[in-house]
């Protein structure tokens, strides 16, 4: 089963960042993992466990969720799906899929031309807080 790999606090040091982002994973304890990490890190952090639950968390929160962090394979709703109704509603909002299976079932998965960013799980927290600020700047 894919993991995310979770490094001591020494590795993770605090920063703030401007940003809202949007956890989506259908795992409790990799969407948990992740909020914290990212919380430590000076996000404020939504989650939703399925597709359904991500598109009403980006609609409350009215377009001001900058990154939508999801897992690919989810039941339901794929993240490539999710990703898809996003964008129909914001097409400049981005994505960073995160998966335990190969990129390839991805790609090339970028419908109106926004850039979007594959992280292999299990990854270390400060490959995803590197790709996060990436993408989101901070």
């Amino acid at each position: 089963m894919p993991r995310v790999a979770e490094e001591g606090p020494s590795q993770a040091a605090p920063a703030q960042h401007a940003g809202v982002l949007l956890v989506v994973d259908d795992e409790r304890s990799i969407r948990e993992l992740l909020r914290r990490l990212l919380e430590r890190a000076g996000y404020r952090v939504l989650t939703a466990a399925h597709g359904g639950e991500a598109l009403e968390r980006f609609e409350e929160a009215g377009g001001a969720i900058d990154l939508v962090i999801t897992d690919v394979r989810m039941p339901e709703m794929s993240g490539p799906e999710l990703a898809d109704r996003l964008l129909a509603l914001r097409r400049s909002v981005k994505i960073l899929y995160i998966s335990g299976y190969a990129a390839p079932l991805l790609a090339p998965h970028d419908p109106f031309g926004v850039r979007t960013v594959f992280l292999q799980k299990p990854f270390t927290s400060a490959a995803l807080l590197g790709k996060v600020k990436e993408m989101v700047g901070g």
